[in-house]
């Protein structure tokens, strides 16, 4: 017999799973000349997972509209890292830590 995991949990595996995205993002950044379309793409899917992970565990409609909201923006970024306006990266950045804030 399996137990599920407690909410607390879920708190924990998300905010360090954004904590990553941040620091991967921040890389991605910091190393545009390395970043291929293809790490753009995995970039946007490891958004979309984390979404869908926690559309059931966290039911905070605050956490909800940021969580789209950050899709939305990873979802519409261009496939060439040079090419994001700085602007959207610090929104991207806000949304991240946002969020973070949101779960703890």
């Amino acid at each position: 017999m399996s137990t599920e995991p407690s909410v607390p949990d879920y708190k924990k595996i998300l905010v360090n799973n954004l904590e990553e995205l941040k620091k991967e993002f921040d890389w991605c950044i910091n190393n545009t000349k390395k970043v291929t379309k293809d790490k753009i793409v995995e970039f946007k899917k490891g958004v979309r997972n984390l979404k869908i992970y926690s559309e059931n565990k966290i039911t905070n409609p605050h956490f909800i509209r940021d969580m789209d909201r950050l899709e939305i923006l990873i979802k519409n970024l261009p496939n060439k890292i040079s090419d994001i306006e700085r602007k959207t990266i610090e929104m991207i950045f806000e949304r991240i830590q946002n969020i973070i804030n949101e779960i703890e």
